[in-house]
C-alpha cells in the first residue's frame, strides 16, 4: 500500500489502525485469561479453546533531551541489568508507546501522532510530555515501555545518532522478545534498508556517534535496529508516499 500523504495525514491515518490492533489484543488478552481460569477452576460449559496469553516476564538511566521525545544522555547505563519490573500494579499502563528522535519529529509528525493517538482514546506514553516535574526520567521511561501494550519506535535521520533512543530501541525489542510485546516501527522518512546497513545519512549519523558509545551498546544498537528492520509496519517517505513494509 501507498499513497501521498502530509505528516498530519499519515498520522491521522495510523491512529484507527492502531485502535482497531488494540481492540484484537484486548479481546485476545481476555479471552486468555478466561481460558486460563477455566482450566483452573473447571469449566461451567464448554471448555475454552483459546490458550492463555503467557503472564510478562519482568525485565534499565540517563537524562531526556529535546522536550517531548528523548534524545541524547550524558553517559549509557549499563545494559546488562535486567529489564525492571513494572511498578504502580497492574503489567499494563499504557496501549501505546512512542519512541522518537525530539529534533527530527518533535515538531511535526509524532506530536500528530500522538494527538491523533489520544483523539480515538488510545492512551500514549511519549517522552517528558507523560513525565511530570521531578520524577526522574531514565526509570521513567523504561518502566513505561515495560508497561506498554503496542511499542512504536519512529526511526527518523538522527535516531540512532542519539544515545538515549539507541537504549530505547533495545530494551523495546527485548520486551517483544521476553513480554510478547507488539512492536510497530515507523521508518520516518529513512529507508529500512540504509537502517539495517547503516548506510546514507542514517548510517553517517550512528557512526559520527560511535566513538562516544561502549562497545556493548554498539553491538546491541546495530543488533536492535537490524531487528527491528525485520518488522512489519510503515515506511512514510520524505516524497509524501507511505508504504505498509
Amino acid at each position: 500500500m501507498h499513497r501521498l500523504v502530509s505528516g498530519r495525514s499519515l498520522a491521522v491515518l495510523i491512529a484507527p489502525i492502531l485502535l482497531s490492533v488494540l481492540v484484537f489484543y484486548r479481546l485476545k488478552k481476555k479471552k486468555g485469561k478466561s481460558a486460563e481460569k477455566e482450566s483452573t477452576e473447571g469449566p461451567s460449559s464448554a471448555p475454552s479453546l483459546i490458550s492463555p496469553i503467557p503472564t510478562a516476564t519482568g525485565g534499565g538511566n540517563e537524562r531526556s533531551a529535546e522536550k517531548e521525545c528523548t534524545d541524547g544522555p550524558s553517559s549509557a547505563p549499563s545494559l546488562i541489568s535486567p529489564i525492571p519490573t513494572a511498578t504502580g500494579g497492574g503489567s499494563d499502563q499504557y496501549d501505546v508507546f512512542l519512541s522518537c528522535r525530539g529534533s527530527d519529529t518533535r515538531f511535526g509528525f509524532a506530536d500528530y501522532l500522538y494527538t491523533s493517538l489520544i483523539n480515538v482514546g488510545i492512551s500514549v506514553f511519549m517522552g517528558t510530555k507523560s513525565i511530570t516535574a521531578g520524577e526522574e526520567i531514565g526509570p521513567r521511561i523504561f518502566d513505561a515501555i515495560t508497561r506498554s501494550k503496542i511499542l512504536i519506535p519512529i526511526i527518523s535521520e538522527n535516531y540512532a545518532w542519539s544515545t538515549w533512543c539507541l537504549l530505547e530501541l533495545i530494551r523495546i525489542m527485548d520486551c517483544k522478545g521476553s513480554m510478547s510485546r507488539i512492536v510497530l516501527p515507523i521508518f520516518y522518512r529513512v529507508k529500512p534498508s540504509d537502517v539495517r546497513n547503516l548506510r546514507g545519512n542514517f548510517g553517517q549519523a550512528f557512526n559520527s556517534r560511535k566513538h562516544r558509545l561502549h562497545d556493548e551498546l554498539i553491538q546491541e544498537g546495530e543488533q536492535a535496529l537490524r531487528d527491528v528492520t525485520d518488522l512489519n509496519g510503515w515506511e512514510a517517505r520524505a516524497d509524501g508516499y507511505f508504504f505498509s513494509t
